[in-house]
């Protein structure tokens, strides 16, 4: 409740109400598939890079380490980006200490050059497919870029869409 003076000088009570909002969907869905001979393969598809992707993503690999992934799917076919700083945090899950994500010859945007993986161990150390399209763009492609770029993973598919950069809005 809120109370509003008008022109007049009146006072009037409102009530406002507003609508829930939905959660912001997850962009990651992942299951654990078992291949002959006996493999576990942990298959994680990343939909966009929304405020919730490297969270989810560290999420499902857990799940998945924890139910015995003897090596990983990432499947960024279709994925045409999102927030960049949310691809990178991906990156670090996968890359060891010192491993370059973006260099400055990359990135013309504020953030910090060169950005280093995280300064601990990957999260996961199994192989490591990353499927690709050309409908993979953007931020996809820098997350695909950093892994084959640091010998993490291999590329599998289509040449991407061939964006491969970082843009930013100034005003």
């Amino acid at each position: 409740k809120v109370q509003v003076r008008r022109l007049d000088g009146r006072v009037d009570d409102l009530t406002l109400n507003r609508p829930n909002r939905p959660a912001t969907p997850s962009p990651v869905v992942y299951k654990l598939e078992r291949k002959n001979p006996p493999q576990n393969v942990g298959y994680i598809k990343l939909i966009s890079f929304n405020a919730r992707a490297q969270r989810d993503v560290s999420h499902a690999l857990r799940e998945m380490q924890n139910s015995g992934a003897e090596r990983y799917t990432l499947d960024l076919r279709g994925n045409r980006g999102g927030l960049v700083s949310e691809g990178i945090e991906i990156a670090k899950l996968f890359l060891g200490e010192g491993a370059v994500v973006v260099n400055k010859a990359i990135s013309r945007s504020s953030l910090p050059e060169p950005v280093l993986a995280a300064p601990g161990p990957p999260l996961i150390t199994a192989p490591l497919n990353i499927l690709v399209d050309d409908h993979t763009a953007s931020a996809s492609e820098i997350l695909a870029g950093a892994l084959q770029d640091n010998c993490r993973g291999v590329l599998v598919g289509k040449q991407t869409y061939g964006k491969g950069l970082i843009q930013s809005v100034y005003e």
